[in-house]
């Protein structure tokens, strides 16, 4: 996984954003909103997440994916990664997983009130 200020770099210099979000929880049209104006667009399609369990057995989950392309300033990605926190907050989320040129990032919540 990527430092934070890899990530930073990242969203600010990068070429894409990949953000992934569990099927059974409403990513909101306010989040693809917002990804939108910050991004200029945004594309979104489904996927499946999988990992080992701390029982050892394999857990799948399906997600939907929202990606862009980007160029960010500080302004642009602080804004970024408040809303992200706002939603990980409104919608119980430990974790928030986040792909870009550099990456995964999982971030929670305290990471995530650190980047805003």
């Amino acid at each position: 996984m990527q430092s934070l200020d890899a990530l930073t770099a990242s969203i600010q210099h990068g070429e894409y954003f990949k953000m992934y979000v569990p099927k059974d929880v409403e990513y909101s049209p306010e989040l693809v909103r917002k990804l939108s104006e910050l991004f200029g667009g945004c594309t979104i399609y489904t996927g499946v997440g999988t990992w080992i369990g701390e029982d050892g057995k394999l857990i799948n989950e399906s997600v939907e994916i929202i990606e862009a392309y980007h160029s960010l300033n500080e302004e642009g990605e602080k804004s970024l990664f408040r809303y992200i926190y706002d939603w990980a907050l409104a919608t119980a989320q430990e974790v928030v997983a986040i792909t870009t040129d550099r990456g995964l990032s999982l971030l929670n919540i305290d990471t995530l009130r650190r980047l805003i």
